[in-house]
């Protein structure tokens, strides 16, 4: 598994288990509380530090992982940055922009959505929601098809 490879699994994963918390556990609130009464803003920046702390710390150990396997085949002389940082090649710029552009239509309908919501004049609560569940299934489509394009070698 590459290097990018992996850091989109794990982006996958974290966003799956926090955004899975974050709806589920809303869910039980919705049911028992009028939306107008729900203070859903302090749940939103809880989430939103679980998401970036979880990210920071998958990334970083992927990053730690990748630079102590890649200079174990090599001798500390030729290690370079170059060897533990890259920039990707074509093929993951592909990946990326393949990715990219099918999650972009999950974006569209979702903000649609949530336009269409408050036109409508139903709660900030829903079409806030309707936002985010778009931004969520676009970012968790974007990764699942960035790993089919990775896993049948793009």
């Amino acid at each position: 598994m590459t290097f990018r490879e992996q850091g989109t699994l794990v982006t996958l994963l974290v966003m799956l288990v926090v955004y899975g918390w974050y709806f589920f556990d809303l869910l039980d609130v919705v049911a028992t509380v009028p939306v107008a009464e729900i203070a859903y803003q302090p749940r939103l920046l809880v989430m939103i530090g679980v998401l970036v702390a979880l990210m920071v710390i998958g990334q970083t150990g992927i990053a730690i992982l990748h630079a102590v396997t890649a200079r174990r085949g090599m001798d500390s002389a030729d290690a370079s940055d170059e060897d533990v940082q890259d920039d990707g090649d074509e093929r993951d710029r592909m990946i990326e922009m393949r990715g990219d552009a099918f999650s972009g239509y999950i974006v569209a309908l979702g903000a649609m959505a949530a336009m269409f919501q408050l036109m409508a004049d139903w709660e900030p609560f829903w079409a806030a929601h309707t936002l985010l569940a778009g931004l969520v299934l676009s970012e968790i489509a974007k990764s699942v098809r960035m790993l089919i394009l990775y896993r049948r070698g793009f």
